[in-house]
């Protein structure tokens, strides 16, 4: 399954300049999925995350 994930910094505080750009980190990549078939239906067991790749300031992710 591919994904694309996109983070944007939460919106500024009042009083900001208008032209302050929010801070933005883009993932891209696979999940490998390994699902297992049991009496209960089907079990997700291993997921797996490859990054293909990204673009942006990381520290997104962090909270402030």
């Amino acid at each position: 399954t591919s994904i694309r994930a996109f983070h944007q910094q939460a919106p500024p505080p009042s009083g900001t300049p208008a032209s302050a750009v929010p801070r933005t980190f883009e993932w891209l990549g696979t999940y490998r999925d390994r699902w297992m078939r049991t009496d209960r239906g089907w079990f997700l067991y291993e997921r797996e995350c490859e990054t293909r790749a990204f673009i942006g300031d990381q520290s997104v992710l962090r909270p402030d």
